[in-house]
């Protein structure tokens, strides 16, 4: 008797576990994932180069339409002194003169374009599994009834579960770029990478201060 409700309460266990297909109200928001997309890994200078070329390119169309005439320079503010930021401003410089724009060497009444980048990490946690994808809840999904009066079918889709992911950085970059004149944002773009964590210090100031020198004394009685 006690080994046939055990089976029982097992298979309502199992039955809990496996919701059936015809579900059309959730307690809270299904989570759900993204169309499938990528994102760049930058990991060279002439990644930093192509990004300073798409800035410039950006800057050089809001520049014509702001400033068709051409009377205002454009300074570009250091970003830090990280190397990709001591590089960076190198590569949008040059970029700049070879769209041609006018550039200053200071920031009094000339448009200036500063930039910074913020370094983010992630601890994910992805649904795995042996297929390598996963059937789940479309996104953008609002249940409704149609015009016979009962639920359409909940439309699923392919998930990928790790079979890219798997091998994504979970380190990524933020880099801005803003135009600024007379106190207005004229221009600004921000793009998003992965970065490698073993390169983080391309990207992050070290907190790390030099070692002092070491002193010896002698002691003379």
């Amino acid at each position: 008797m006690r080994y046939r409700i055990a089976i029982l309460g097992c298979c309502m266990l199992l039955g809990s576990c496996h919701p059936k297909a015809d579900i059309q109200h959730s307690q809270i928001p299904v989570p759900a994932s993204y169309p499938l997309n990528s994102q760049q890994v930058m990991q060279a200078a002439h990644h930093w180069d192509v990004f300073a070329e798409r800035i410039a390119q950006g800057l050089a169309q809001a520049y014509e339409s702001f400033y068709p005439e051409g009377s205002v320079s454009v300074y570009v503010a250091p970003g830090g002194v990280t190397p990709f930021a001591k590089a960076f401003y190198q590569l949008l410089t040059t970029q700049l003169v070879q769209h041609g724009i006018p550039l200053a060497t200071g920031p009094e009444g000339n448009i200036v374009v500063d930039y910074e980048t913020q370094v983010i990490h992630h601890r994910r946690q992805l649904i795995r599994t042996s297929e390598g994808y996963r059937r789940t809840v479309d996104s953008d999904v609002l249940q409704r009834k149609n015009e016979s009066g009962r639920y359409d079918k909940v439309p699923l889709v392919n998930e990928d579960s790790a079979y890219y992911a798997e091998h994504a950085k979970k380190t990524e970059m933020l880099v801005t770029c803003t135009f600024v004149h007379n106190g207005a944002i004229v221009y600004r773009d921000t793009g998003i990478f992965y970065v490698n964590p073993s390169e983080l210090p391309h990207y992050v100031p070290s907190t790390q201060s030099e070692p002092l020198p070491l002193k010896y004394y002698r002691l003379q009685e």
